[in-house]
């Protein structure tokens, strides 16, 4: 039976009734008409799941009593943080939410040269993460940065283990490169992905300065949702078989 998951962020252990609201609520008792009495699943972004029973239905919200404290799921492993150079509103949707599926942990828009858009509206995206995370049964939300310009987004990442920047030209394929390292010391990966325009020559030269490796995900010139999902499932792929 399928089971239906809402994002309820404030989950306080000591409490035993929580409340659902704003969008959450209407989904649960508007759209898919939970009453008294229906049990759900809630999580809070951060890897904790309850499991409810719906006891009061008002207005606007409804209250619901903890019925069992399910175990903490672990967050897919290597960490991930993604920057890619802005896209339009629906590349975005169809960027975040397999990010969101796949657990990347840290999600950084970066201005670049190429693109099209420069602004970023974090609620709009929070709202398609947590569709994504909830379709899938995932408990973990990504974090999101506010714009970054590239040279802070090159200074959050200075510490990852391994760092990958898809270029179409490159002659380096994903598993080649990680191949090249030890599965058990990476724990960190930092993924850099162009804009709809792509990136600029100076743009990559700066990246490999920063010791990002270009790498070769397609024959063809991928879109930047299509190149996150590519080279996101390839790298979990890569390590689910590693480990």
């Amino acid at each position: 039976m399928h089971k239906h998951y809402f994002y309820v962020p404030d989950q306080n252990q000591e409490k035993e009734e929580v409340k659902i609201e704003g969008q959450e609520y209407r989904h649960c008792c508007r759209s898919l008409r939970k009453t008294k009495g229906s049990e759900i699943i809630i999580f809070n972004g951060t890897g904790q799941k309850k499991r409810v029973e719906i006891t009061e239905e008002g207005y606007d919200c409804a209250y619901a009593k903890v019925l069992e404290e399910l175990p903490e799921e672990n967050r897919v492993k290597p960490q991930i943080d993604l920057g890619f150079g802005i896209v339009r509103n629906k590349a975005i949707k169809k960027l975040i939410k397999p990010a969101t599926v796949m657990e990347v942990e840290k999600i950084h828009p970066i201005t670049m040269e190429n693109c099209i858009k420069d602004n970023f509206n974090e609620d709009k995206v929070r709202r398609y993460s947590i569709q994504a995370a909830k379709q899938s049964g995932s408990s973990y939300l990504p974090n999101f940065s506010e714009v970054l310009q590239k040279q802070e987004w090159f200074n959050l990442t200075q510490d990852s283990n391994l760092k990958l920047i898809p270029v179409q030209s490159s002659n380096n394929a994903l598993f080649e490169v990680l191949d090249k390292f030890d599965a058990n010391e990476v724990n960190k990966i930092s993924i850099m992905v162009g804009p709809e325009g792509g990136f600029t020559e100076d743009e990559i030269e700066t990246a490999q300065d920063q010791r990002y490796i270009p790498t070769n995900l397609f024959t063809k010139r991928l879109r930047t949702e299509l190149a996150v999902t590519n080279i996101l499932s390839g790298i979990y792929h890569y390590y689910h078989k590693k480990w």
